[in-house]
């Protein structure tokens, strides 16, 4: 009967920066027919994990890169007050790390920062709306007339600081406003959605296939394409029960307004 053997292997092995050395030692079964697999293990890079500073600001949030030079920022500029509320109302600028200057866009009264548009032309928000007192008769006129939830979305261009209406559907509901491309904007009204040009222009718009009050909410955008005079391609999102616990998961296409169902979790509300 034969018996166990220790083999010893000795492995000089080249690996960029220099030449590492291995040494492998495996109880080897004579009449084993094993692979024996042997890998050279480079150690992960080390990272700066105390950082540092280069400036410091109060009363400002940074909201978005530009480039890899400039920051936007926001900063409150006044306060916005509701019989049962009070918003704050910031403007925005863009913050030049290497001169360390702002450019300030004082015009604009930003309840809601919505996004800048990926080419960086634009910034999308919308201003704070009137809300009368809870359950007063001014209160239930504007919920009758759709304006007590409609949001007030502007667009700011940054290149000549001029600042338009964006044309949404006006409604009780409240909505998201995503940027899919340039020029190009996803509306989420939560029962239905539409996509919209930064006039207001719609492209595609379709419902979520729900019952009254179940809701929608957008997850994901990166495979809509926009073509120019039309767009196509899938969203993301998910819808919960009329909040009721659960919630699924699906996609939709926007040309063909198909809905497929991905996953379903009845323990939570909302995914990403």
């Amino acid at each position: 009967m034969l018996g166990k053997k220790i083999l010893a292997l000795i492995l000089v092995v080249g690996v960029i920066g220099g030449v590492g050395i291995f040494k492998v030692t495996s109880d080897v079964s004579a009449k084993s027919t094993n692979n024996i697999k042997v890998m050279a293990y480079k150690p992960s890079a080390k990272v700066n994990e105390n950082g540092y500073q280069i400036d410091k600001y109060e009363n400002i949030e940074s909201a978005a890169w530009m480039n890899e030079n400039e920051v936007l920022t926001l900063t409150k500029k006044s306060e916005f007050k509701n019989p049962d509320s009070t918003r704050i109302i910031r403007y925005c600028s863009i913050y030049n790390l290497n001169t360390k200057k702002f450019e300030d866009f004082k015009n604009v009264n930003i309840d809601e920062f919505l996004g800048v548009s990926p080419d960086k032309k634009y910034v999308l928000y919308a201003e704070a709306r009137v809300i009368p007192k809870i359950e007063s008769e001014e209160w239930k006129k504007a919920l009758e007339s759709g304006d007590l939830l409609h949001k007030n979305v502007k667009l700011l261009n940054l290149s000549t600081g001029e600042i338009k209406d964006v044309n949404t559907e006006k409604l009780n509901s409240d909505a998201q406003f995503i940027w899919v491309s340039s020029n190009k904007i996803l509306a989420n009204y939560f029962n239905h959605w539409s996509v919209i040009d930064i006039n207001g222009k719609v492209y595609a718009d379709g419902n979520y296939n729900g019952e009254e009050h179940d809701d929608a909410w957008i997850s994901g955008i990166d495979d809509i394409k926009d073509l120019g005079s039309s767009v196509e391609g899938k969203f993301y999102y998910t819808q919960n029960k009329n909040g009721k616990e659960g919630v699924k998961v699906c996609s939709i296409d926007v040309k063909t307004r198909e809905i497929k169902d991905i996953y379903f979790d009845k323990y939570s509300s909302h995914a990403e």
